[in-house]
């Protein structure tokens, strides 16, 4: 009878057990015409010893306990051989009762239980720190919150302006949940800050206040205690931003969603005219920007169209261009307006090309200093996508 699935013989050399020791190879008598031939024997050099366990694994037990061997001198013809014909039992648990015989098997499974262990356990602690089981107090203090960058393992990773901008309306409100004295902002990315900003923090640069004060009768600069979000220990920080207390969990659909926020626009509004503020000197700019292209006559409708990385970060959230067109033919039936003018931010040619080719260049309004991927660099993003 052939070796097959239903044939299998596992051989341990004897170097595994003392590794000082040379083993010589065993030999298995397959030969299937002799009378004495049993598929239960394997001829070892030492047969004398021979033992068949319940679970029909055979094994020489002068190798398994080194006081049996009372003349202290090596034995070269010692080798660890089990036959194994596979029972109703698991060959895994076969193996298993069999281990305790080795030593380095048995270290191979301690070793692999506490790999498993660790895993659990650092499983178990990651979903109990963004639950908030390890938030800390926050009350009358100040909360230091910092800007997502590439963490670890992917647990977080760089935000937009758009996102860190949700972030810090998110920790507003977890900060007035939870009685905090103030939010203090420190955007330092790199990748955002100007040559020029001297504070290491991109906030500053656009807007007039990085401590927003929540509330001022327990708030004082110098000696109230601050609380750092920038650990692993607390779900806001390097687990991630304050942003889905503003717009709860993200949806993957066409295009990013707006509604439904778990805080209305009218409250996010009320929060964003209280505690954030634009610097003046860009507000000018937006002033005299809108007086000098903007028809207050004529309906408008803003469109904010990100294309460049997010086309292959963001697949499901980055809508084809024809989309837009049905949103704002939608809202010409709803509100019934002719004259219009769109609004468009976008860091694609492509896109205002193709607004200019449906809705008339004479409709749209961009700004035309905005860093921008040209037609053909467009065109190679969307190949190798």
């Amino acid at each position: 009878m052939p070796l097959d699935d239903h044939y299998i013989t596992h051989s341990l050399n004897y170097r595994l057990l003392f590794p000082s020791e040379q083993p010589i190879n065993n030999t298995i008598n397959n030969n299937h015409n002799n009378n004495n031939h049993n598929n239960n024997i394997i001829h070892r050099s030492s047969p004398n010893r021979l033992h068949t366990s319940e679970d029909g694994l055979e094994f020489d037990d002068s190798l398994m306990d080194s006081d049996n061997n009372t003349n202290n001198t090596p034995n070269t013809n010692k080798q660890f051989t089990f036959h194994c014909i596979p029972t109703s039992k698991n060959h895994f648990l076969q193996i298993y009762r069999h281990y305790k015989y080795n030593k380095r098997l048995k270290l191979c499974f301690l070793m692999l239980l506490l790999t498993i262990l660790l895993i659990i356990t650092l499983k178990l602690l990651l979903q109990l720190a963004k639950a908030g089981y390890f938030d800390p107090s926050v009350v009358n203090k100040t909360m230091v919150i910092y800007s997502q960058q590439n963490s670890y393992f992917g647990l977080s990773y760089t935000q937009g302006m758009f996102s860190e901008f949700q972030s810090v309306l998110g920790a507003i409100i977890y900060g007035i949940q939870n009685n905090a004295a103030a939010v203090k902002i420190i955007f330092d990315n790199p990748m955002y800050l100007s040559v020029n900003n001297t504070e290491k923090n991109y906030w500053s640069e656009y807007f007039t206040e990085s401590t927003l004060i929540l509330n001022p009768a327990q708030y004082e600069p110098s000696t109230t205690e601050q609380v750092h979000f920038n650990g692993y220990l607390s779900r806001f920080g390097q687990l991630g931003s304050f942003s889905p207390i503003l717009t709860g969990k993200r949806l993957n659909t066409q295009p990013y969603p707006m509604e439904p926020l778990l805080y209305s626009r009218t409250h996010t509004n009320q929060l964003i005219q209280r505690y954030i503020h634009i610097k003046p000197h860009l507000l000018d700019q937006i002033n005299e920007f809108e007086s000098k292209y903007f028809n207050p006559k004529q309906f408008k409708v803003g469109i904010h169209y990100r294309g460049t990385d997010k086309k292959a970060d963001q697949k499901d959230q980055n809508p084809d261009f024809i989309v837009f067109a049905h949103y704002v033919a939608e809202l010409k039936r709803y509100y019934r307006f002719n004259e219009f003018q769109i609004f468009i931010a976008t860091d694609e040619q492509l896109f205002l090309d193709w607004a200019a080719e449906t809705w008339g260049k004479n409709n749209i309004i961009y700004y035309s200093n905005s860093p921008r991927l040209t037609t053909k660099q467009s065109n190679k993003v969307e190949q190798i996508i």
